[in-house]
């Protein structure tokens, strides 16, 4: 209630950053370039088609709306922009500059101009939202389809773009991800995750590394990239099948919901590790801890989906 929008407060929200000496511009950090890119979401972001029904069919129930999926809807007043819309990320694109990110250091430009792999240092670039549709996983393999709608960015891809980043590091989507795309950018998420989300993780794949979920080293000042996760479940998927958002194979839990009569995805193409042998004693007690969880955390997200209200 002490400010009169979402815009004075990031006014506020940099002032305090100053006082307390946080870094929010692009900074070069033991010979790695580092670089925030600041940017929201606007619903048409997601050039893909809505959730597909088999042929000749119809959807049993319409996804969630998008405006209704996000905490911000009336957690963040923009004035008399509304979220979700081109508009507002439009604006706060903006903000690259009112925090001083951009123009880029004249050292940053000058490293630039040199291909990835030939400069004098290498950069990671890392936003909230994600900046391509890749990096999220199709609506037939979300509880909530509509949610690729609230994720993403084409202003802050602009600039991804622009920089051709070693590595782009983003958040949000509550996947862990790696992957690199056509533009030799490589990909990663690494998210903390709700306690729900972390026990669906730890029973899939039941090791010490997963349950601790220590930070994520990605990258190096000797320009060396640290190898994936197991974890990375849903981008290592896509090494098994093509990205087809058209397609009417959906995930089970995802048929379930909208469609019980569409073609599947097996369960055992989505996150393999979770039907393999456990290797030790300590892997089989892990799974059996967490599995209960796991399993009602699924429950509650279906009955979510059958009863949004």
């Amino acid at each position: 209630n002490s400010y009169q929008d979402s815009f004075e407060k990031l006014v506020a929200l940099k002032k305090l950053c100053q006082d307390l000496g946080v870094v929010t511009t692009p900074a070069l950090i033991e010979g790695v370039w580092v670089v925030p890119v600041l940017g929201w979401y606007h619903f048409d972001w997601d050039n893909e088609p809505d959730l597909q029904p088999p042929p000749g069919k119809k959807l049993d129930r319409e996804p969630i709306p998008a405006e209704s999926l996000a905490t911000d809807t009336g957690a963040c007043l923009w004035g008399n922009l509304k979220n979700g819309t081109l508009e507002l990320a439009s604006k706060l694109d903006l903000q690259n500059e009112e925090w001083g990110g951009w123009p880029l250091p004249a050292s940053l430009q000058e490293n630039l101009r040199n291909p990835r792999g030939q400069r004098k240092q290498p950069v990671i670039t890392f936003s909230h939202f994600l900046p391509r549709v890749q990096l999220m996983p199709e609506k037939r393999f979300l509880f909530q389809p509509n949610l690729s709608k609230i994720v993403g960015s084409d202003f802050i891809r602009r600039r991804i773009d622009g920089l051709q980043p070693d590595v782009h590091v983003f958040g949000h989507s509550h996947f862990p991800w790696d992957m690199t795309l056509d533009d030799g950018v490589r990909y990663r998420s690494w998210p903390l995750g709700t306690p729900e989300e972390q026990a669906r993780r730890i029973a899939s794949l039941p090791q010490e590394v997963t349950e601790q979920w220590h930070p994520q080293a990605i990258f190096d000042s000797d320009s060396q990239h640290y190898r994936s996760s197991e974890s990375c479940w849903f981008s290592l998927m896509y090494t098994r099948i093509q990205r087809e958002p058209e397609s009417c194979h959906l995930a089970d839990y995802v048929a379930y919901a909208y469609s019980p009569h569409a073609p599947r995805v097996p369960d055992s193409i989505i996150s393999p590790a979770g039907f393999l042998e456990v290797h030790s004693e300590d892997e089989r007690t892990r799974r059996e801890k967490y599995s209960g969880k796991s399993q009602r955390s699924m429950n509650r997200e279906m009955r979510r989906t059958n009863n949004p209200e």
